[in-house]
């Protein structure tokens, strides 16, 4: 049995707990919330180290020690990464909820976490670190980047390409045949009905970037 830590200690990190948990095949070692100051030793009944080194500090096995993001945004999980990979630990494969079905046809990277409830249909890439939250679609021929985030109840449509770090807000969809460039943000309830550029913020029915 594989053995993994959960980067962070909020309350995506207390979801993908549940998730994991829910797979049955990962011993979990705990949370590092990454940060010398915590308030909580524990969080349901595992350890919450303040940093990678003291949760390294704390561990015997000579065996790869995995990592997942428990953090909703691109940024966050991009430094989670790089301290994670500083002190050696390797990322995880892709986590999805065993309800979820994945097609043959679909690429998951590794490091995607998808949760309960979402579907992908058929020829879809997912990118590193990429995180499908509750009850998410996404349709055929979508292209995802790394280090995006899609919050629950977020659609996208066939032949959407996302850029990386790329966040979408709760129960906001996109149309078919757009991009979303790097590091653009989709507002809650957003309808993207035209290419976003990056770094843009984009809200409203339809969705306008706003300046």
């Amino acid at each position: 049995m594989k053995s993994i830590v959960i980067m962070g200690a909020g309350g995506f990190a207390r979801e993908l707990l549940w998730l994991i948990e829910s797979l049955g095949d990962w011993n979990i070692l705990g949370f590092v919330r990454s940060e010398p100051n915590g308030v909580r030793e524990q969080l349901h009944g595992y350890p919450n180290y303040p940093t990678v080194q003291d949760f390294l500090t704390n561990q015997t096995s000579k065996e790869p020690l995995y990592y997942a993001f428990g953090a909703g945004s691109p940024k966050v999980k991009k430094s989670m990464d790089e301290e994670a990979r500083d002190a050696g630990l390797t990322i995880a494969p892709p986590l999805v909820f065993p309800t979820v079905h994945i097609h043959r046809s679909i690429t998951l990277s590794n490091g995607v976490v998808i949760c309960a409830g979402t579907t992908l249909t058929v020829d879809i890439n997912v990118g590193y670190g990429t995180m499908l939250n509750l009850h998410c679609t996404v349709g055929h021929d979508t292209v995802i980047g790394d280090f995006c985030t899609f919050s629950p109840g977020v659609h996208l449509s066939g032949n959407v390409r996302v850029e990386d770090y790329v966040e979408c807000g709760t129960n906001s969809s996109v149309i078919p045949n757009v991009t979303l460039g790097e590091g653009c943000v989709i507002g809650a309830g957003a309808a993207v009905v035209k290419s976003i550029p990056a770094g843009k913020l984009a809200v409203g029915i339809p969705a306008k970037v706003r300046e």
